[in-house]
């Protein structure tokens, strides 16, 4: 809904090529990890919601989201491009074959990312006290490794969906006794470069006063469509008016991801 939404009124008010505007779109509607997770974390552990799964059901859903927003992200993004002017539509080549090539990068990060994460049950042979560490350090490689590996093979759509899967099959494997406290605490300590270096990149002098309200227009009405239909996708008996307001409200967030998928359209462009 989000994407559709902010998709549309991109078109309208910028005016934007049909296929850009749904990248734009795509790129707006994945929710950020950073922010989501560490705050739902907080409530995990305060046992607020949990009788109700309302914290790890976000955590899910929302990883989900991001899987589904980069994915058709790197397709719309690969037809906006290929029909821009000098693309490979004006060549005569087949932008089918650049989508179905994005696809394939898509399902090749989605089977090493399980593939890889189910190995990780070899810990389990081992005593939690001694392996707490080694599956710390095995994480941390891979979130350094697969990006880089990804950009060396240009299987540039691989490394989102490989690490998020390689993630989740930690946990199925691992269960409570993942390196949980270990990485979170490592993450604070990263996530000051990752929001600096994210506020560097930002050039103000390159845009345009005007763009701002219009581009602050587009959010406003991408966000108001996501939190309607966030309330009424969670129209359940369990859960009071303000349980769905505030699960609306949790995933309204938008921070790295972003960043990222909008670095990858301004190098494209």
């Amino acid at each position: 809904m989000e994407a559709a939404a902010s998709g549309v009124a991109s078109r309208y008010i910028f005016g934007l090529p049909w296929p850009l505007c749904f990248a734009q779109g795509f790129t707006l509607a994945a929710v950020s990890p950073a922010v989501l997770v560490p705050s739902l974390m907080i409530l995990q552990k305060a046992k607020y919601g949990t009788k109700k799964g309302i914290p790890t059901t976000l955590i899910a859903a929302s990883s989900f989201d991001d899987i589904i927003a980069i994915t058709i992200f790197g397709i719309f993004l690969t037809v906006a491009m290929n029909e821009a002017p000098g693309g490979i539509a004006e060549e005569g080549d087949s932008i089918g074959f650049e989508v179905l090539y994005n696809l394939i990068q898509i399902v090749t990060g989605l089977v090493l990312g399980l593939a890889i994460g189910y190995t990780m049950r070899l810990f389990n042979k081992c005593s939690v006290t001694k392996t707490k560490w080694p599956k710390f350090f095995v994480c941390l490689l891979m979130a350094f490794a697969v990006p880089i590996i990804s950009e060396l093979t240009t299987f540039h759509e691989a490394k989102f969906i490989g690490i998020i899967f390689f993630g989740f099959m930690c946990y199925q494997a691992w269960g409570e006794d993942k390196p949980e406290h270990e990485l979170g605490v490592f993450w604070s300590f990263c996530q000051p470069f990752l929001f600096g270096t994210v506020g560097a990149a930002v050039l103000f002098e390159k845009i345009e006063p005007s763009l701002i309200g219009k581009g602050l227009l587009v959010i406003f009405i991408g966000v108001t469509c996501r939190w309607f239909a966030t309330f009424f996708a969670v129209c359940e008996k369990k859960f009071t008016y303000k349980e769905r307001a505030f699960m609306a409200f949790a995933w309204i967030p938008k921070a790295t991801v972003q960043a990222a998928l909008g670095g990858i359209t301004l190098a494209e462009a």
